[in-house]
Order: C-alpha cells, then structure tokens, then sequence
C-alpha cells in the first residue's frame, strides 16, 4: 500500500484497498458479458479465451489503483512544492522582520488559502496544541508525504533557532534553489514533449513529399 500517496492524498488505506478489488471484479466480468452478447449473435468463442482475458484485465484492474494513486500523488507533490517555495519566501520575511521562529512558520502558514497551506497551518496548529516544536511537525509532515523539500525547511529551522536575519537568508536562498529546480525540471519536460512531436512532424513532411512527388512521376511516366 503506497501510504505516502495516499496521506497526501488525504485518501484512507480502506478505500484504496476496496478500489483494488472493485476494479479486479469489474476486470473478472467484463468478457464473461461481452462473451455473452456474442451469444446472442450466434457467435462463439473457444472456453480458453474468456478465461485467460478475464485473468488479464483483471489483474490490469487490480494494479490500475496503484498507476492512478501514484500519478496523482506526483501532481499533489508538485503543486506542494511550488507552494512551499512561497511559503518559504514567507518565513524568511518574517525571520528578517525579527518575528520569532514559531510565530513566522504560523504567520507564513496563514497567508495562502489553497490547500498546501491550509494543511501546513493544520499541522502546524496542532503541534502548538500539543507543545511540541513546528519545525518538529514539519519533519514529521515530510516523512509522512515523502516531501524531502518540506523537511530541509525544517532543518534548517531546526538547526538555525533564533539567529534572525542570517536564517533569512538561509530560506531565502532555499526558495530560490528550490524555484530553480522546478524551473529545470519543467523546462526538462518542455524539451521531451517537443522530442516527442519530432517523429510525428517528420513522417508528415514525408508523406507530403510522397503526395507531390508521385502525380509527378506518374505524369512522367504516362508521358
């Protein structure tokens, strides 16, 4: 069970487990009833076929929750990282204006209404309830959502204190490097999905040569 996934999800193992077997079932009956409506036409087919493709897309059913969770899940990260990129910037503008650790974390979590930051307030609200440390909470919150970006903020968090201005610095450079790899990596993917059009493009050209070029030759030829 990818438990991960699903906590940023905000989905229960429960359900993703009954997704599972729901799909399979649904993978089991699918050819029994299209070999069925076959049937009606007069039209068989050999007892093997039905058995075999019953097997197949039900184990395709069964592993299509995980396929789904996990493109799910990659989208939510994404859209957690560029917001904790902000969220960052925050922080550190409050550390430079001397607000105390704890308080810029809050304060920083209250901005935003989407909900990355209305989960890191969340989090962060509980662990004041529960006196414990926010940076501990996020550290927590990182290894829960398998979110290593999350739990560098709460390190250097950690391991910063109360230094003010220089920790400022410190998240301000963070955010910077950390919108700087989003940058690459959707300029990475920009670049692949123009490879991809590459082939598609040139088999065009090609047939449009093919188009010109044989009236042409047929001419020719008659000539």
């Amino acid at each position: 069970i990818p438990t991960a996934d699903l906590a940023i999800l905000r989905e229960s193992p429960q359900k993703f487990v009954g997704d599972k077997i729901l799909s399979a079932a649904l993978g089991l009956v699918i050819v029994p009833i299209g070999i069925g409506l076959l049937a009606l036409f007069g039209l068989t087919v050999p007892f093997v076929f039905p058995v075999a493709g019953s097997l197949l897309i039900a184990m395709v059913g069964f592993f299509a929750p995980d396929a789904d969770a996990k493109t799910r899940a990659a989208s939510a990260r994404l859209e957690f990282t560029r917001a904790l990129a902000a969220f960052i910037d925050f922080v550190a503008l409050n550390r430079s204006g001397g607000v105390a650790a704890f308080q810029s974390l809050e304060r920083a979590a209250a901005v935003g209404d989407s909900w990355v930051f209305l989960r890191l307030d969340a989090e962060l609200q509980k662990a004041s309830l529960a006196g414990q440390a926010p940076w501990a909470a996020l550290s927590n919150l990182a290894a829960e959502l398998a979110l290593p970006e999350l739990g560098d903020l709460a390190d250097i968090m950690t391991y910063t204190g109360d230094q003010g201005a220089s920790v400022a610095d410190t998240l301000a450079a963070r955010a910077g490097a950390l919108r700087s790899a989003l940058l690459a990596k959707e300029q990475g993917e920009a670049g692949a999905r123009t490879k991809k059009m590459d082939a598609p493009l040139g088999a065009l050209a090609v047939l449009f040569m093919i188009m010109l070029l044989v009236p042409a030759a047929v001419n020719i030829m008659g000539v």
